[in-house]
């Protein structure tokens, strides 16, 4: 990710906390949380980084490589899958349509 698509989803994570908005990174670096550590320090990440080995990735359909993202309902379903690089703007075009449309 960018450093403004970082920059935005902090903004993102504190302003949409109060309408259960969770961001979660998923990274697949072989490299371990020692690999990701740096990245998440240089960009004040904010939000839970979890490592994945592949499980989880590959367990939603048409994943097909990175960076993707998910919006995914309070359901627990895939609202929205948006493969590669997003500008922030789309990112909150689509998360406060989806609050709009699937209110608390």
């Amino acid at each position: 990710p960018t450093p403004d698509y970082i920059r935005r989803q902090r903004q993102m994570c504190i302003r949409d906390r109060s309408q259960g908005v969770q961001f979660i990174g998923l990274s697949i670096d072989a490299g371990g949380f020692e690999a990701i550590a740096p990245f998440a320090a240089e960009f004040s990440v904010n939000y839970p980084l979890v490592l994945d080995d592949g499980v989880v990735a590959d367990s939603y359909e048409g994943n097909t490589g990175v960076p993707t993202t998910y919006l995914i309902n309070r359901k627990g379903e895939i609202w929205r899958y948006m493969p590669g690089a997003l500008n922030a703007g789309s990112l909150i075009s689509a998360l406060e349509y989806m609050l709009e449309v699937e209110p608390a």
